[in-house]
């Protein structure tokens, strides 16, 4: 049943429950249409489901227990067999904080700001752009969510997207790979500050 956790169904869709049944939605689904999947616990999500979206307009919502969804149009899947991936992201908070960026690089973007720090389970490339729309408190309508990656390799963090919060508190920010994240609340799209830690590496802009 639609209560089984674990089980994705088709969101407000009576008995369409499992991957293979939501498969079969995908293939039925029209130019235009949305997809609402809830994920009901799971955090998986098979290869098959982004390879039947693949290269078309439809697009597929995945609804996540914790008030965060995933955002996929297939013509932004761009992996050639995509592989299953673990959409499940951890938020920080205070009693259970995210402590894989070093604080003192995090310091860099953050200063005084109010950040967000989130973990995905997943490691490496989507191969896909997934936007991840997340809840930043309605009291932050108006400023921008600056999203920053933890780049380890060079023990920096590098701006990635950038998207203002509308007035119930929502941003919906682009990602193509999975990493340690840090979302940094401010007035302004902090891409010059960013670029500024990213010492002279000049690739960097929104995806």
């Amino acid at each position: 049943t639609v209560t089984d956790p674990g089980k994705p169904f088709i969101q407000d869709e009576t008995g369409k429950i499992g991957w293979v049944v939501i498969e079969d939605e995908l293939e039925k689904a029209t130019a235009g249409e949305t997809v609402h999947v809830n994920m009901n616990g799971a955090t998986v999500v098979p290869g098959y489901i982004f390879d039947e979206i693949k290269g078309q307009d439809i697009t597929i919502t995945l609804l996540m227990d914790n008030g965060i969804s995933w955002t996929v149009y297939g013509k932004d899947v761009t992996a050639k067999s995509a592989k299953d991936i673990d959409l499940a992201v951890t938020v920080a908070t205070e009693s259970k904080p995210v402590n894989n960026i070093p604080v003192n690089v995090l310091n860099k973007v953050t200063g005084e700001k109010y950040h967000v720090n989130i973990s995905l389970k997943h490691n490496g490339e989507l191969g896909m752009k997934a936007i991840l729309n997340i809840n930043l408190d309605a009291k932050n309508k108006g400023l921008f969510a600056n999203l920053f990656y933890y780049n380890a390799a060079r023990n920096s963090m590098q701006f990635v997207w950038a998207d203002d919060i509308d007035e119930n508190g929502m941003a919906h920010l682009v990602f193509d790979h999975a990493s340690e994240y840090s979302i940094v609340i401010d007035k302004e799209i902090m891409q010059k500050s960013a670029t500024a830690v990213q010492t002279g590496d000049d690739s960097v802009s929104p995806v």
